[in-house]
């Protein structure tokens, strides 16, 4: 039960940022490679991804009381959550690199 208290708010979360953040023009403009998969793939996808999100945490919060560990979730979640918003809402290539690069600093972390 507590592993559904931690995975519905994960996903829940995520989709509102999707569908607040849906790509534009300028993301439809962007030359993509051959290998860019076709947009229906994203959402089946990231909900996979949050639902993986969400039962680590769970575990992390069973099994691991280090503060540390809980603190780089919550980082990596957080950025999960900031990157479409940089690079769709904001349309800001930039500022999503960055928000990208801290999440693989806090994944490799």
């Amino acid at each position: 039960m507590k592993l559904i208290f931690f995975i519905i708010p994960v996903v829940v979360v995520g989709w509102i940022i999707g569908w607040v953040n849906v790509p534009g023009p300028s993301y439809q403009g962007l030359a993509k490679p051959a290998f860019n998969p076709p947009n229906w793939v994203f959402a089946p996808v990231w909900t996979a991804l949050y639902v993986m999100i969400g039962a680590v945490g769970c575990r992390l919060w069973e099994r691991a009381p280090d503060k540390g560990l809980r603190a780089l979730w919550i980082a990596q979640l957080a950025l999960n959550y900031a990157w479409s918003p940089a690079f769709f809402g904001a349309e800001n290539p930039g500022l999503a690199l960055l928000v990208i690069s801290l999440l693989l600093a806090t994944i490799l972390a």
